[in-house]
């Protein structure tokens, strides 16, 4: 049995142990009764913990030993001492019993493992969060640790996918329906390849770094700026470090919500053959995993490959109940052709009203259109024409409101993909070499293909007009109503074809300067090629001026052949793009040099240092052939009014320094004070396009008593401006701006800006954190912890949030970004100039509280595992315009402009039970959050608050059951010789099949709704999966 977690707290307690153990049994560990063992774990603690089970013994080790000495495997028939033997050898390590079926593992200071040196790298990065070689405990920090066992046990296949059950980690992007309306997005643009990011805080997936081994990953994305995690397979990973604080100072720019430390598995000589295959209790969906891994070790290195091929259907929408004609949740039901009749809606946002009809049912004729209040009249959402109503001469009072019996176009739900179907290939190659002088070589190769091709269903069409703007077929000929018709082009189909390519290399030399000095030094590239087709893209300006034209051979008519001609295939030519290309380049070169050591020893331990220096380039190229509508909502680079083709690049050199320093323990330890260390950290990043930015960091680690730990610590970090953001060219041109005029807006030409704006500044962020953990040495394997934490974020960059031109009011609050001035074409006319480019315009406050609990717990029937994790966000405020105003998003929103605001859950936990008995494992886990809400309100004209929409989101409460068994000598079930080695597991996730559920006020009901970050339309999964080691 493994029990060192606690014993090495206190030296004396080791000592007294072993002392009175060798004077009692005396010559007890003569074991004489060799047992048939198989240790194929090579870390310490997971191996002495190993052949604690399987000899049915007691091994207790120090904590300082842990994992991060590595020792040989045993397999055979061996006593106890010949295993120990064999597996302690040359590793610094030894072992005395202390009864006869108790074992004491202690380190001989005297001898330097062959550990130390050949795997130093291991031990330089067991920790995330600091450069100087310590354990998780010795920090200041919040950090989750989750290794190969939890993250089987969340019974997810992929690493995106067990992470998003992370309660700290929200709303990130994922393939889950990456190109639908509604999905989150890659850094502004639609996420085309289906990549997978991290969101730790709710501060934005590119406000998370994360790393591999210690390093940069790389951006990906047509505008690059995010780390896409999707492509690392979880059969190569040993552990992964989640920090939960600002970092910059150790790592620069993007450590502002967190990091991701994505630990690999290095030189194990075995080698491994896995499949994995699954399917949805509903169908519709398919996926299987191959991976293949083998390695080996020498007496000065080793060598470690992994491959894995994992390959999905397509899941459509068509396959459930999800409702995606309410993805916009603000938009009104949309045109649908039923038969003879035809739905009208009217746009019920910051331009246009709903159409009003009193208690008798006659319509109310609002020619002015405003929304008054009108005694008696009741809003409606979607009206339709009779059937036999003249099509050429409607009146308003022809219409009737749109009634229960009215059902959604199939079309319009049909042909989207939920999940695209996708292949991709992913090679991993580590190595590790000791060179002379005692130089060692160590390295990755990392290499991945993907493909993928999500259909986007029929061409959706949303056309703003007035009936004086559409004068051939327009069903309302009163004097300039505004309408939106929003439907779909009978049997054409859109769809993204993606094609990326990332590769990843890391090279590092390491070494010793002294007894206490060692120094590395890295050098890392990577490059990561996006090349996506549009097939059948709607050209949004084509298709506007068709609408506008009074020529019957071009314009188009959106009502089809309901209200005069149909439109001819050469019309609907003009509005599509059959093939539009887009794509990136995104490339990062980096190289650092780190020393670190001690500076002196004092009665509580060495005060180590870290210092060093790094220079990194980052690069982006990007393009898009996909022309738009000019005057975007979002105004970001993806919605140009034309194409584009940009580029950008910057340098970063950088200097750090890092210090820890031990006041109180071991020797000098007092009451109340058993332990206090010191911490601080700095860095210095110089951009080649703007100022210098420099941060620190402060941490304090107390110890009241044994089993308490307080912890606090202060960071300042930063997140530069993306290159898409600041660096990419700038583009000029001809196009049009939505400018006010009485209630509604109309379109006028404009010289608009769009591309990177160099003006801008990095975001800033100031973290506090304190804890307190409770780990009783009287309760050996519980833990709970509780971290309070709080982030203001400032500066931040925000796509230029006016989206129309209100004469005298936005001029005068943006004088720098919309005025009037000559036309560059004829200086004699006056034309609006509207800078489109993002802003620092924003901020962000957080404060919440983390709780978390773990229990080991060793019976005569096996290991039991229980854990909990709670996150409570008490408040998110953000602000998003000049005027200052915060609109807290923590569980509801409230505001007259819902612009940019996502609501995060006030609440989000997940809990695990887990049981280990001879190679049989349950485990039992369960996620969930509370609901969300977003409510809009305006002001009537008596200046009254009302309730315009309110739109609520519950995501699902999921429970998995994960299920293995290993089939060795020595398990529950005797196995012959063939299978040893072999594992076998089934996974059932959501077991309850569960599914978000959504809930609208405006549109008075409840349906299975779509949310890509809360929902998993898959379902039920069930997983088989089966393993085979050598």
């Amino acid at each position: 049995m493994y029990s060192g977690k606690r014993y090495s707290r206190n030296r004396l307690v080791i000592g007294i142990a072993s002392a009175i153990g060798m004077l009692v049994a005396g010559g007890l560990h003569a074991d004489t009764l060799a047992k048939n063992v198989s240790v194929d774990k090579d870390s310490a603690g997971a191996a002495l913990m190993e052949l604690a089970r399987q000899t049915g013994t007691q091994i207790v080790v120090p904590r300082e030993i842990g994992n991060a000495i590595k020792l040989s495997m045993v397999k055979g028939e061996y006593t106890l001492s010949e295993a120990l033997d064999i597996m302690l050898e040359g590793t610094g390590l030894r072992y005395e019993f202390t009864s006869e079926d108790s074992v004491l593992v202690l380190q001989d200071s005297e001898v330097e493992s062959s550990a130390d040196k050949s795997n130093k790298e291991v031990e330089e990065l067991v920790v995330t969060g600091s450069r100087i070689k310590r354990n998780a405990s010795e920090m200041s920090s919040q950090v989750i640790v989750l290794n190969q066992a939890d993250i089987k046990a969340t019974g997810e296949p992929t690493l995106e996918r067990a992470l998003r059950q992370l309660p700290q980690n929200f709303n990130g992007a994922t393939e889950v329906g990456s190109t639908l309306s509604g999905a989150t997005s890659v850094n502004g643009a639609r996420n085309v390849s289906g990549a997978s990011t991290i969101n730790l805080r709710g501060m934005g997936s590119t406000s998370s770094l994360v790393l591999v081994d210690g390093h940069r990953i790389g951006a990906s994305g047509v505008l690059g700026g995010s780390s896409d995690i999707s492509g690392i397979p979880v059969s190569a990973i040993e552990r992964v470090e989640i920090l939960l604080d600002g970092a910059s100072a150790i790592y620069g720019s993007d450590a502002v919500g967190g990091v991701i430390n994505i630990i690999l598995k290095k030189g194990e000589p075995d080698f491994n053959v896995g499949l994995k295959y699954g399917t949805p209790s509903q169908g519709g969906f398919e996926e299987y995993f191959v991976d293949a891994s083998g390695g080996f070790s020498w007496a000065s290195g080793h060598l470690r490959a992994n491959f894995q091929h994992h390959e999905n259907t397509n899941l459509d929408s068509g396959e459930r109940e999800t409702r995606l004609d309410q993805n916009n949740i603000f938009n009104e039901i949309p045109l649908r052709v039923e038969g003879e009749r035809t739905i009208i809606a009217s746009q019920f946002g910051a331009f246009f009203g709903p159409l009003f009809w009193n208690v008798d049912g006659t319509f109310v004729d609002n020619t002015t259109g405003r929304t008054p209040p009108v005694a008696g009249a009741t809003p409606v959402y979607a009206v339709y024409v009779p059937e036999g109503a003249d099509p050429t001469n409607l009146q308003a009072s022809d219409f009737s409101p749109a009634d229960a019996d009215i059902q959604p176009n199939p079309d319009y739900d049909n042909g989207r993909s939920l999940i695209a179907p996708a292949k991709e290939d992913t090679l991993m190659v580590l190595f590790s070499q000791e060179l002379a002088g005692g130089v060692n070589l160590s390295g990755d190769i990392y290499y991945r293909t993907k493909e993928t091709s999500p259909t986007n269903g029929a061409v959706q069409a949303t056309i703003p007009f007035r009936t004086s703007s559409a004068p051939l077929y327009s069903p309302i000929t009163g004097p300039g109503l505004r309408f939106t018709v929003d439907g779909v082009l009978p049997g054409v189909q859109s769809a993204h074809e993606s094609e990326q390519e990332n590769i990843r290399t890391n090279f590092r030399l390491s070494g010793d300067i002294s007894d206490s000095w060692s120094w590395s030094a890295n050098v890392e590239y990577s490059r990561t090629d996006l090349d996506t087709r549009y097939v059948n893209a709607l050209n949004t300006a084509n298709l506007l001026a068709a609408v506008s034209s009074a020529d019957p051979d071009i314009y188009f008519n959106p009502f089809g052949a309901i209200f005069g001609e149909g439109n001819s295939p050469e019309v609907l030519a003009s509005i599509l793009d059959e093939t539009k290309d887009a794509g990136s380049v995104n490339q990062h070169k980096a190289v650092d040099f780190t020393a670190r050591g001690s500076l002196y020893h004092l009665p509580a331990g060495d005060v180590q240092v870290a210092v060093g220096a790094s220079w990194r380039q980052e690069d982006l190229h990007t393009w898009s052939d996909i022309a738009h509508a000019g005057g975007d909502a979002n105004g970001t680079i993806a919605d140009f009014a034309s194409t584009w083709d940009a580029s950008g690049k910057r340098d970063v050199e950088s200097a750090f320094a890092e210090m820890n320093l031990p006041v109180v323990g071991g020797d000098n330890a007092l009451p109340g004070v058993r332990q206090l260390s010191l911490e601080g950290k700095a860095r210095y990043d110089s951009y080649d396009n703007f100022k210098g930015q420099s941060t620190w960091g402060l941490g304090l680690v107390w110890q009241p008593h044994d089993d308490v730990t307080i912890r606090l610590n202060k960071n300042t970090s930063f997140l530069a401006p993306t290159l898409a953001q600041g660096e990419i060219d700038e583009i000029t041109e001809i196009s049009t701006v939505a400018v006010q005029s009485g209630f509604f807006a109309q379109f006028q030409p404009a010289v608009v800006t769009r591309g990177g704006n160099p003006d801008l500044l990095p975001e800033h962020s100031f973290s506090e954190t304190a804890s307190i953990e409770y780990m009783p040495t009287w309760l050996e394997g519980l833990s709970l912890r509780a971290a309070w934490h709080e982030i203001d974020y400032v500066n931040r960059i925000v796509p230029f949030p006016v989206t129309r031109i209100v004469p005298g009011v936005t001029e005068l609050e943006y004088p720098d970004k919309v005025f009037q001035g000559p036309h560059p074409a004829d200086p004699t006319q006056t034309i609006w100039f509207f800078d489109d480019r993002a802003v620092n315009l924003a901020a962000e406050r957080q404060t919440g509280i983390d709780y978390f609990a773990t229990y080991h717990l060793e019976t005569d029937i096996g290991e039991f595992v229980f854990q909990a994790n709670l996150a409570h966000v008490k408040s998110h405020e953000r602000i998003r315009s000049a005027d200052g105003m915060a609109v807290d998003t923590a569980g509801t929103v409230e505001a007259a402009d819902i612009n940019g605001l996502i609501a995060i859950p006030e609440y989000r936990a997940t809990a695990r039970i887990g049981w280990t008995y001879q190679g049989l494992s349950v485990n039992l886990d369960g996620q969930t959050q509370t609901e969300t809400w977003i409510r809009r309100f305006f002001e009537n004209s008596s200046g009254e608050r009302m309730l315009r929409e309110s739109y609520m989101i519950q995501a699902p409460t999921k429970v998995d059951l994960f299920v293995s068994y290993d089939f060795e000598s020595g398990t529950l079930f005797k196995a012959p010789s063939w299978l040893e080695g072999t594992n076998v597991s089934l996974t059932v996730n959501n077991i309850g099949n569960s599914g978000v559920r959504s809930q609208s006020l405006q549109h008075d009901g409840e349906w299975i709704g779509f949310n890509s970050s809360a929902s998993n339309p898959r379902g039920r999964m069930f997983y088989l999966s089966m393993e085979k080691t050598w």
